[in-house]
Formats: structure tokens, sequence, C-alpha cells
């Protein structure tokens, strides 16, 4: 039982989310004041090197690769978008890829336990609402409402994800209920 317990700890204390920091290996074309300049034509502003969330001086630090740095309020500050059309929303201090733009919008966010990499999925109504893990319970939360939905998730065995995501359709589960669900 001990052991048990002990490796339950060391795994929890091992446990990092690597989004205080945007992901590497792509450059960032543009930041994104709000939710509507996802609709702009990606065109580079600046050449970014990386994007930053202070949390000690409550901002975002943008590193110019000419090695100026500019301070954004996080009032002012949505997200960015990187070079390969990837879009990132910043919410409570996180960075989330977003996956999916329709009738609610699909995030995700990649999680490392020790050596293990995983993916970890999140939703909104909105653009600029507030992002929640994608859980039977939060599900069920925003669309209390919404009976279809609710049946929806009912059906759902418990061994099938939430967050499935179908390669034919190029779309989430959850987006396929809501529009049978109009």
């Amino acid at each position: 039982m001990r052991t048990i317990i002990s490796l339950l700890l060391l795994t929890l204390l091992t446990f990092q989310t690597k989004a205080g920091k945007q992901p590497k290996g792509n450059h960032i074309s543009r930041i994104l004041g709000n939710s509507k300049d996802i609709a702009l034509p990606n065109i580079a502003t600046q050449d970014i090197r990386s994007v930053d969330w202070k949390a000690s001086k409550g901002a975002i630090e943008v590193h110019i690769k000419d090695g100026q740095t500019q301070i954004l309020d996080i009032h002012h500050f949505w997200g960015y978008q990187q070079e390969d059309k990837d879009v990132y929303r910043f919410f409570e201090g996180n960075f989330y890829k977003v996956e999916q733009l329709g009738k609610l919008v699909v995030y995700s966010q990649e999680n490392f336990v020790g050596d293990t990499n995983n993916t970890l999925y999140y939703f909104s109504e909105t653009p600029d609402s507030p992002i929640l893990w994608m859980s039977r319970q939060n599900l069920k939360m925003v669309f209390h409402d919404k009976s279809c939905v609710l049946e929806q998730l009912e059906k759902l065995p418990w061994t099938k994800p939430i967050a499935a995501y179908s390669k034919k359709d190029k779309s989430f589960m959850i987006e396929h209920w809501l529009e049978d669900c109009q």
C-alpha cells in the first residue's frame, strides 16, 4: 500500500503542464488582440521569437527576433497564430491550441507526466467564453438545457473518449451532436 501511495505521489509531483510558454518548433506570425482577429489574413506583422506569460507582471511578453521585448496587457491579448496557421488562445495563464471553431470551440493542450506525453482536450461555447476541460460533467453543466445533447452523452459508452475525433469528417463528435440537436 505504501508503494502505491509513494508512486501516486511521485506521479503527481512530476506532473508538468508545458503551457506557460508557447509550443516550440514553429514560428509565430502574428499576435491576436481578440478572437475576431482569427478571421483576418495571416500576414506576419513582426518577426516574433516567443510569447511568454509573466504571472509576476500580469502581462504577456512578446520577444522580437531583433532583441526587443514588447509587454502586452492580458486584456488586449487573445492569443497568437503560427506560420502554419495553428492558433493558440491564452486563458488564465495557459496557452491552448485551437483545434476546431464551430458550434463550440475545441482546444488541446500537451501535458507531460514524467516522460509520457498526452493530449488533454478542452472546450468553450464561444471563442471568448471560459475554457473548460472536456468532461461529461462540464458538458452536462454547459448544455443542461439541451436535452438532445444530454441524451447523446448518456448513450456514449464510458469507454469511448468524450473528445472523439472523426478523421473522415475532420471534426469532433460533440460538434456533430450540436448540429444534429438543432
